[in-house]
């Protein structure tokens, strides 16, 4: 069994274990180009802003984390505070430009770093925080949420949970325009998709979120702003 809560700061070293352990080995960009994390403090000042989701077992482990950052996206950084994270911040920045994103979905919420516990995969964690994250948007009166999927494996969840595809790039297309030496991951993860999600419709008529709310049926519910699923 697990929680969907909220994070909190106190959850800073757990959650920063987490994608140190779990997503920079995994996440095809850092792992292709061998990127290490060293971004404790942007991990930190991330959960400060209240936004973010984790998964937590009976033990009160943290077993997985949506990382999500509030509009304006501010932070620098991407993966690293060196200067092997330019190339990066000049590619998403491409993406940001050519996509129209900014203009399209206006103050989104973006979801800058998703992961989970293998040994608590298949289980609907990564499903329930994304469920928890739309959540925390329509409370937030967030219009949308956004997220740059690096992995084929995370652009399949969110197109089956009918996140509108906004923009693709090719890795290798970018670089033949703009050479910088980042190395290219292998297919099916050679390109980044750009997903939006457009929140309406869920506020209830005082605009506050009611205090139960089914999410999947029989399996995740919302209980006092808690997901808990067994």
């Amino acid at each position: 069994m697990f929680m969907i809560r909220p994070g909190f700061t106190s959850d800073a070293e757990e959650v920063y274990k987490l994608l140190k352990e779990v997503y920079y080995p995994e996440e095809p960009l850092t792992k292709a180009n061998g990127l290490q994390a060293d971004i404790p403090g942007v991990t930190k000042d991330i959960l400060s802003q209240g936004h973010s989701v984790v998964a937590v077992s009976e033990g009160g482990r943290v077993v997985g984390v949506a990382l999500n950052e509030a509009p304006p996206q501010n932070f620098p950084y991407i993966y690293t505070k060196t200067s092997e994270d330019i190339k990066f911040q000049e590619l998403f920045t491409y993406i940001e430009r050519e996509s129209g994103v900014l203009k399209i979905a206006p103050g989104s919420l973006e979801v800058r770093m998703i992961t989970v516990d293998p040994e608590w995969r298949k289980l609907g964690i990564a499903t329930a925080l994304l469920d928890a994250t739309r959540l925390n948007a329509i409370e937030n009166r967030l219009p949308f949420i956004k997220i740059y999927c690096t992995s084929a494996h995370s652009s399949s969840l969110i197109s089956k949970m009918g996140w509108r595809l906004l923009y693709s790039l090719s890795y290798s297309r970018y670089l033949e325009e703009h050479p910088s030496g980042i190395v290219v991951p292998p297919a099916p993860h050679d390109c980044c998709k750009l997903y939006i999600d457009q929140i309406n419709g869920y506020q209830s008529s005082d605009g506050d979120l009611p205090v139960e709310r089914v999410v999947s049926p029989n399996e995740t519910v919302l209980r006092s702003k808690m997901l808990v699923r067994n």
